[in-house]
């Protein structure tokens, strides 16, 4: 029997792109509910699957579904999540709001499916944090890990439909101020990049920072992993890009490292020149890695360059993923 389904926040930038990749990978479904709060409630989406209405949150009847997947934004989540699971759904929460609770599996599928074990609350990780992991689980398993820095450039769609927006106006009027009205960044984000993304913690990374570490040491199961980040915001519409460092328990293999990275389904590119970019990669639905090279002054140093899509492989699709996942009885 075919599962219902809801998008919550699916008026959102990746509220609509959960509908994309719906189509794209052909999920079947009995029926697509469309939810959102009473401001967007009412309003007729022209979807792949036909028009559909959007609902309004406060009057959603979720023991209408089999799977809620929540993407907008934490406080809705931590509000409705509960009442959605008491309902009989299973949330797939694409926010950060149960991401670190230790009852609450974070799941990347190609990884980690294992530790899900019947659970009604699923999490998605932080867009940076999938690509990244995609590509270290694999040299987790060839060479193992000591070390991780990461330096990750984010496009501005990652602070969703008013990150585009606000890219698109500093564009136009970035002379004029310093920083717009509206703007969610700290900084005119037009020809420039912004260290900083989220708040600030006491111990000086931002939370987006932290994120990256605590979530990664959650997926790959190393919790003692020494893993560090600095997070950039950046003048892209779309695609995350990783600047990755990394440090190994055996000695690198390049060619190695080549093999398990395309049997783990990223894509390598194998040139130095033929790098990868948000603007150049052709698959939204992979991970792809270049800039592939040993550290001269360490057996064990490794960098890569990692880029993907954050809508789809970041958010989007690997929430779907996990839905298919168990479907097909995980």
């Amino acid at each position: 029997m075919k599962p219902s389904i809801a998008i919550i926040g699916a008026t959102g930038a990746v509220g609509t792109e959960f509908i994309s990749v719906l189509k794209h990978f052909d999920f079947q479904f009995e029926k697509l509910y469309l939810v959102a709060s009473a401001r967007s409630a009412g309003n007729v989406v022209s979807t792949p699957f036909g028009d559909l209405t959007v609902e309004d949150i406060t009057y959603f009847d979720f023991s209408a579904v089999k799977y809620a997947f929540f993407t907008a934004g934490g406080n809705v989540s931590r509000e409705w999540a509960k009442k959605a699971i008491e309902a009989g759904a299973t949330v797939i929460d694409n926010t950060s709001a149960f991401r670190m609770q230790d009852t609450v599996p974070l799941i990347v599928p190609e990884i980690n499916l294992d530790s899900f074990s019947g659970q009604k609350l699923i999490s998605n990780p932080n867009c940076s944090t999938i690509q990244l992991v995609r590509t270290l689980a694999p040299i987790r398993d060839a060479f193992g890990l000591n070390r991780v820095i990461a330096s990750t450039y984010q496009a501005v769609s990652g602070a969703g439909t008013e990150g585009v927006n606000a890219l698109h106006s500093s564009l136009l009027n970035s002379e004029e101020s310093e920083q717009g009205e509206s703007e969610p960044f700290p900084r005119t984000i037009a020809h420039n990049v912004i260290p900083s993304i989220d708040r600030f913690m006491d111990n000086g990374f931002t939370f987006e920072e932290e994120k990256v570490r605590f979530e990664s040491r959650k997926i790959l199961e190393l919790p003692d992993l020494f893993i560090t980040c600095t997070a950039v915001r950046v003048p892209v519409f779309r695609g995350h890009s990783v600047a990755t460092y990394v440090e190994t328990k055996h000695p690198i293999d390049v060619e190695r490292v080549k093999h398990v990275l395309r049997q783990a389904d990223v894509v390598v590119c194998d040139q130095q020149e033929d790098f990868p970019t948000p603007r150049t990669i052709k698959d939204c639905h992979k991970v792809y890695v270049g800039r592939i090279r040993k550290e001269p002054d360490s057996p064990t140093g490794l960098w890569l360059w990692v880029v993907a899509d954050n809508l789809w492989v970041g958010a989007a699709l690997n929430a779907v993923s996990i839905a298919r996942e168990l479907e097909n009885g995980a």
